[in-house]
């Protein structure tokens, strides 16, 4: 004899969609190994809120960031094996977040990632032989964040 009986109606339990804000946090040493997060990559893209985020202006520091979110169209840069979810997360964080300049100024994080980034082709065959390093420019007064 079992103590299930089959003819009993099959009750569910409704389970609430997962969401995750992630916005207003300020990261005086950011690397891109903070923003491994696991479990943002199951929460779906309309329940996902990132904003405000505050980092470094430090080209060295958001080199790895910029590169994964906004310099990834480009043949001959690596692409390492990262879940979609993760690239979302990532890439929703470098586009919304700012970065603080030493006088306190700030700027957005994908501007400042574009005007100290530059990309520089190599070799015979450019295309598979890119570079992307911190430019060795100053900020002059032309220059708006």
């Amino acid at each position: 004899q079992t103590a299930y009986h089959y003819d009993d109606p099959v009750e569910y339990k409704i389970v609430a969609t997962p969401a995750f804000t992630f916005q207003a946090n300020y990261f005086p040493q950011f690397s891109l190994g903070i923003l491994d997060l696991p479990g943002a990559q199951n929460v779906p893209l309309g329940s996902l809120t990132i904003s405000s985020n505050r980092v470094p202006c430090d080209c060295q520091t958001v080199k790895e960031l910029a590169i994964l979110a906004d310099f990834d169209h480009l043949e001959g840069v690596e692409r390492r094996g990262i879940d979609f979810g993760d690239l979302v997360f990532k890439k929703e964080f470098y586009s919304s977040s700012v970065c603080v300049m030493e006088n306190g100024e700030e700027v957005r994080l994908k501007k400042f990632a574009r005007k100290w980034l530059e990309v520089t082709e190599t070799g015979d065959d450019a295309s598979e032989n890119i570079e992307i390093a911190c430019a060795d420019t100053e900020i002059d007064d032309n220059w708006i964040p």
